[in-house]
């Protein structure tokens, strides 16, 4: 016999009604799930898995299209992938989600932003979005340096970057550390008489502004000043014996002055403070092909590979190798006269003054 339909009502309304238990209790809120594909997101993307971690985002961005901390995130995935201009759509939906108000988020999505500009090499475009990231956290040193060295760079207007300077030091201090960090900038921008004298303020209020003592050692060679800037480094290593940037400055001053033996046991000493310096091994490289040791050189060139992930360093890496190869099939694999090598290999301005 068939059963009766009243038999299965009663089952049915358990059913349902548990069926509505779950739904209201254990459902996801939206904020839940935003939460769980933005966590998920970012767990791909560590594993460079961007397919994944683009789909998980803007499925999350469908629920909270307006969510800043997403739309940054997914900028970011877009520069990893190199489609720059979604990047730029994505930082620009984010600055917009933050709204006028000044804020440390919104100051890093134009500082995405102006990142993207500059690689564009559009200087004003560049300028624009570091002035308003400046505007929306003012304490932020690396927005202001940023500005200062497109002022001095690309841009060549000295009294923009007089006026970058003036407000950065009315801002944020006239500190040790943030003269430094200008007196870095004007080095690296060709303002050699400028660094030295910021430089030497910045030391003069902090010894242990190592950066400054290397930008003034710098400044004084780029002056033609050698002996000065290698007597400059004496009284700071004597007090900071252990500084890898004072003896690896020290040893590119050296080369430059052909006291390679002189350079040879600074570097050695490099070296041994901080083995997995790539800039102590690219000292010591530059030694070996100054005295001709050209195989020598090669193997530090591949210690180096191994120390650094930027793509900068790494193709100044394949251009040494190259040249050093071309040396060595010049001369059927044998060893040069020290002295011979191209000046490029040489080149002191090579090593990093950064803090």
């Amino acid at each position: 016999m068939r059963a009766k339909p009243t038999i299965w009502v009663p089952i049915l309304i358990v059913a349902l009604a548990g069926g509505a238990v779950w739904y209201f209790v254990f459902r996801e809120t939206k904020g839940e799930r935003v939460t769980r594909l933005l966590g998920a997101a970012r767990e791909a993307m560590k594993i460079q898995d961007y397919a994944t971690a683009e789909r998980d985002l803007l499925d999350a961005l469908k629920v909270a299209p307006n969510n800043g901390l997403m739309l940054h995130n997914l900028g970011i995935l877009y520069v990893q992938k190199q489609n720059l201009p979604q990047a730029r759509e994505a930082f620009q939906r984010a600055v917009a989600a933050h709204g006028p108000q000044a804020n440390e988020v919104r100051a890093e999505d134009l500082f995405q932003l102006a990142t993207l500009s500059y690689a564009e090499k559009n200087w004003k475009q560049a300028a624009i979005e570091l002035e308003q990231a400046i505007q929306s956290h003012p304490q932020r040193t690396q927005l202001h340096t940023r500005l200062l060295d497109l002022q001095l760079g690309p841009l060549q207007d000295p009294p923009a970057a007089d006026s970058t300077v003036s407000r950065f030091f009315r801002t944020c201090g006239r500190t040790p550390g943030n003269v430094e960090s200008v007196a870095y900038v004007y080095y690296q921008r060709h303002g050699y008489a400028r660094a030295e004298k910021l430089a030497a303020e910045a030391f003069a209020g902090s010894d242990s502004a190592i950066t400054a003592h290397v930008v003034y050692a710098r400044a004084l060679w780029r002056q033609d000043r050698p002996a000065e800037a290698l007597r400059s480094l004496d009284a700071p290593l004597a007090r900071h014996p252990s500084s890898v940037d004072l003896w690896v400055t020290k040893g590119f001053l050296l080369i430059e002055a052909r006291q390679t033996d002189a350079a040879l046991a600074v570097a050695n000493r490099a070296v041994g403070l901080a083995p997995h310096s790539f800039d102590a091994h690219q000292l010591l490289q530059k030694v070996y092909a100054n005295q001709g040791r050209l195989q020598d050189a090669l193997r530090e060139i591949d210690v180096a590979r191994e120390l650094t992930q930027d793509p900068n360093e790494q193709r100044q890496l394949v251009g040494q190798a190259r040249t050093l190869r071309n040396l060595l099939q010049a001369t059927n694999g044998t060893e040069v006269l020290s002295g011979k090598v191209a000046s490029g290999t040489s080149n002191s301005d090579s090593a990093k003054a950064t803090p």
